[in-house]
């Protein structure tokens, strides 16, 4: 099937079921791409730039086809100024976790969201590595916690001084893993209680995440659990804190403000120097640790 067949396809498709779709078909050129690059031979920064291209250039061509009318930001486009005036959105990261996409490993995904007016009425994430889709309707059932103690997922690259505040007050089990979308899908998968990520973060890397989490009935919020701002104005710009929870609102109640707004870069430092603690500092450890997630086979073959 042509790509001018396949978007003639979505065409009848409600913002819901195209989210899933555009998800799931941009993974699926994602692996096969990643595949074939590899075989051919490649290095890293050639398969990250390539894949990174190859999803926003797929992804852009449907939104053309499939809904010409709405304004589209991509984090790999140029800045689409017809979102200021817009009532229709769509808030894309073709390639969430480039990084780890070009090492091999699984925490990677691909974000859909569509913002319309005030708020985020339907987004999908895609993990395509384990070949798995969550979308916003239907939303995400998400299994019972087991276990008593909280489990914290946080960034693979650093440390959020955040994070480890949070977990010497929880005392929680924390594990690091790549994308902000496979993350956050870890706490829908029941793999995971708490995301906290402090630092800047654009609406591409936390629209579809917190679309698909709020869907599914998740606590989504900055910090101090105030609302994820997602404006005219504040589109396409960085917000500073954000936690996704499936935990008791203590969190935020009792220590959000105790987490700075803006973490001095001496305090971050010494939450790096403590985040040692945690049992998740060594890389053998990270995704191992994460207790039956379906990323845990895929991912440790590549620490």
């Amino acid at each position: 099937m042509t790509n001018a067949e396949l978007f003639d396809s979505w065409k009848t498709l409600n913002d819901h079921d195209l989210s899933v779709e555009l998800a799931r078909v941009t993974g699926q050129l994602l692996v096969e791409h990643r595949e074939v690059t590899i075989e051919r031979g490649t290095t890293q920064w050639q398969l990250k730039d390539s894949g990174d291209l190859l999803a926003h250039n797929f992804l852009m061509e449907a939104f053309t086809a499939v809904r010409p009318g709405d304004a589209v930001l991509s984090e790999e486009g140029s800045d689409d100024r017809r979102r200021l005036s817009s009532d229709r959105v769509w808030i894309v990261d073709p390639l969430d976790g480039t990084n780890e996409y070009g090492e091999g490993r699984a925490d990677w995904a691909v974000h859909i969201a569509l913002w319309e007016q005030d708020a985020l009425t339907a987004g999908a994430v895609s993990l395509p590595s384990i070949d798995a889709v969550f979308g916003t309707d239907p939303a995400v059932v998400v299994p019972p916690k087991e276990g008593k103690k909280p489990r914290l997922v946080t960034s693979r690259n650093r440390a959020p001084y955040a994070a480890v505040l949070v977990n010497e007050h929880l005392d929680c089990d924390a594990f690091r893993l790549g994308s902000a979308g496979a993350k956050a899908m870890s706490i829908l998968m029941g793999e995971a209680d708490i995301y906290v990520h402090d630092g800047g973060m654009y609406q591409w890397d936390s629209a579809a995440p917190a679309a698909v989490a709020l869907a599914a009935g998740m606590h989504v919020s900055r910090i101090d659990g105030s609302p994820l701002n997602t404006t005219h104005q504040t589109l396409g710009c960085q917000i500073s804190l954000c936690v996704v929870l499936n935990t008791p609102m203590q969190f935020c109640t009792q220590y959000g403000a105790a987490i700075p707004a803006n973490p001095k870069k001496r305090d971050v430092g010494r939450g790096l120097e403590r985040v040692h603690t945690l049992g998740c500092s060594h890389q053998n450890q990270q995704v191992n640790s994460l207790h039956g997630t379906a990323l845990h086979p895929v991912a440790e073959s590549y620490l």
